[in-house]
Formats: structure tokens, sequence, C-alpha cells
């Protein structure tokens, strides 16, 4: 019913009259970047991706995406796709509304500014990554690339099946990719979770697998992607899919419960260990006794 769904949806996209026509579209405040693609002769429509890398650079709350959303689309888009690019794990916590970060992706955004206009030329390409493993923080689906051309500039987005990766994996990998003479290179991953059963809550790229040996790979893939460069038509509509996650609101109660029952524990967690050591030494004494 769900893959139904989204292929009516692409089906009516696909109708829809294509740009051939784009151009890049950037702003920075502080750590915070937006970088993507306007299409259209009129800013019809907009991809913006967000980032602090290398500071934390994790999920960002429903909300707040909407939010965001429609501060891009405040700044003459009749459109706009924002997403997380999900590529610092550090210890810093979630984006949350009122905080530095927040308002610097805020006006990150309100800075952003348009390159020269020019034809849309893409290239893509994936691979695999085998005999890469979840274990190594590499999940089914690999790695894809895409490359975008506009008016000589050109832009590369690596899309790892990934959660997360570590300042230092992101770092290797752009300083490896310098010869490419990319205007924006960077990485993305899906935030999938596929990897994260065989590492406890976290798996990051960088933790297990070293940059230096996916370098080989990415480049390969980059390659396959600039040989696919050609001009293109792009297509940008939205849509709800009805999806049932745990029950409507289920998600956050399950969250509260989960901080309620860890707030508890830190607690009584001690309460209980006092007693039980208590209580051994208790019996020992007991039978102590009783032997004699």
């Amino acid at each position: 019913h769900i893959q139904a769904e989204i292929d009516r949806q692409i089906d009516a996209s696909a109708d829809s009259a294509g740009a051939s026509t784009a151009s890049f579209v950037s702003g920075r405040k502080g750590m915070s970047s937006a970088f993507g693609l306007s299409f259209g002769d009129r800013r019809k429509s907009a991809f913006v991706s967000l980032s602090r890398a290398p500071a934390s650079s994790e999920d960002i709350d429903l909300g707040i995406g909407l939010a965001f959303k429609e501060k891009v689309r405040s700044q003459g888009f009749e459109d706009a796709v924002v997403v997380d690019r999900h590529n610092a794990k550090t210890s810093g916590r979630l984006i949350e509304l009122g905080t530095r970060a927040f308002f610097e992706y805020d006006e990150a955004i309100e800075s952003m500014r348009l390159s020269q206009q020019g034809r849309l030329k893409m290239g893509v390409a994936e691979n695999r990554l085998h005999p890469y493993t979840p274990d190594q923080g590499i999940a089914k689906a690999g790695l894809k690339a895409a490359v975008f051309e506009i008016s000589g500039r050109r832009a590369c987005i690596l899309l790892f099946d990934a959660n997360n990766a570590l300042p230092s994996f992101r770092a290797h990998v752009l300083e490896g990719l310098k010869s490419y003479g990319f205007d924006f290179v960077d990485v993305f991953t899906t935030d999938s979770h596929a990897v994260n059963s065989v590492n406890g809550v976290h798996n990051p790229l960088g933790e297990k697998i070293s940059a230096s040996k996916l370098l080989p790979e990415i480049r390969k893939t980059i390659d396959a992607a600039l040989e696919d460069i050609g001009p293109v038509q792009a297509v940008m509509s939205t849509g709800r899919i009805r999806l049932r996650v745990l029950g409507e609101k289920r998600a956050s109660e399950l969250l509260s419960t989960v901080n309620a029952i860890v707030a508890v524990l830190k607690l009584v967690a001690p309460f209980i260990l006092i007693s039980s050591l208590a209580l051994a030494f208790g019996l020992l004494l007991f039978l102590g006794k009783t032997l004699v």
C-alpha cells in the first residue's frame, strides 16, 4: 500500500513540466551552512541541505524542519524541500527551538544567494561498497553520488547509507577529494538505523572503518557519476502519505516514558545497590554465625 502511494506521487510529479535551468543556492552563518539548488526561471522550487559540521549535525525536529521550509519559501520560492545532511556525530545535542544553533540555521537560510543561472546537468552513480557491512557502519544501499553542473560550476553530493559520520572521517574524505575542484562537495548520510543493532545506539562512519580505506571506492563512484553527466530536467513536488508508526503521537509518548524511567532509575539505582550490598553482608554474617 505504501509503495503504491509513493509510485502514485512520483507519477503525478512526472506529469508536471520540468525545469531545464537551475542555480546553486548557498548561505552561511557561524557554523551553520545551507546549500542546494534552485530550479526554474522564477525560483519555482528549491532543494536546500543544512549542516553544522564539524559541529554536531544530528536530527532536526519535524516542527523546526517545517519552520525552516517556510523560511526558504519566504525567500521567494513557491516550494521547498529542506534536508539535514546528518554528517557530524559529536557529543552535541539535537537541534532545539530557541538555541544558538537554531538561530544560526535560520540566519544561514536568510542569507542564501543564488549563483548564475544556467542549463542543469547531472550525473549519478551508485556503489554498494561490498564487502563492507553494517558492523562497519555501512548499510545495504552503500553509497550514491550525484554531480550537478550549472554554468561551469560543479557540486557533488555523497550519500552514504549510514547513521552519521565522525567529523574526522568527513574531513579526511573532503581533503581527499580536493583534486576534483568541486565548488561544493559534502558527505550526507541516510540516518539508517540498520547499522545500530550491531553496535548499541550509534555506529557512525569512521568508528569502524577509516576514510582512507573508503576513498578509492568513493573516487570510483564519483568518476562514474562524472561520466554520466548530461542535460536533465528537474521537477519538484510535495505530498503526504498516510503512514502509521507506533500509533498517533505514540513516538513522543514513548520517548517521554523512556526518559522518565531513566530519570527515576538514576535516583533509585544507588539505593537498590546499597540495599543489595547490605542484604548480602547481612546474609554472610547470619550464615557465619549459624556455622559457628
